[in-house]
This record gives structure tokens, sequence and C-alpha cells, in this order.
């Protein structure tokens, strides 16, 4: 992941490490976010506690969302009404 061996994470690193549920990878500007989001030092790129951070943020939202397609999956007709449209 860490192409230059800096010891540290770019944007463009994170984005070829990352990858999607259907194997794409992160879009760009996603990693750039992601990158500043979790940059304390704002050197415009990620140590390693910085990534620790970012993929512990990024294992959260993962579980999120397959809670998420979980529910739909069980019960689909609860998310055809006004309280959670999926549309």
């Amino acid at each position: 992941m860490d192409d230059d061996k800096s010891g540290k994470i770019t944007a463009i690193e994170l984005r070829q490490a990352l990858l999607n549920n259907n194997w794409s990878h992160f879009n760009t500007e996603t990693c750039r976010l992601l990158i500043g989001m979790f940059d304390t030092n704002n050197d415009g790129s990620i140590d390693i506690n910085e990534f620790a951070a970012l993929w512990k943020y990024v294992q959260e939202w993962k579980s999120c969302f397959d809670r998420c397609v979980h529910l739909i999956i069980l019960c689909p007709s609860a998310f055809n009404n006004s309280i959670f449209p999926l549309s």
C-alpha cells in the first residue's frame, strides 16, 4: 500500500488498497476526503495511527451498511412505506 515507502499513505495509495463490495476501487475523491478526515497533522497523507482510525471508521460504516441490507432482505415491505422509502 505504501508504494513510495515513506511510512505514509496518500489518497492515491489508499485508493489502490480499498475495494467496494463489487471489487471496484473507491472513488478518488472519496479517498481524498477520507485522508482529509484522518490526517491529523494536515500533511496530505496518513501515518499508521491515522490509518488505524480511518480503517475503524470504514469498518463501522461497512457494518452499518451490512445491517441495513440484512434488514431490507428480511423485511422488504418495511421499506415500502413512508417511514423508510427506498426511492
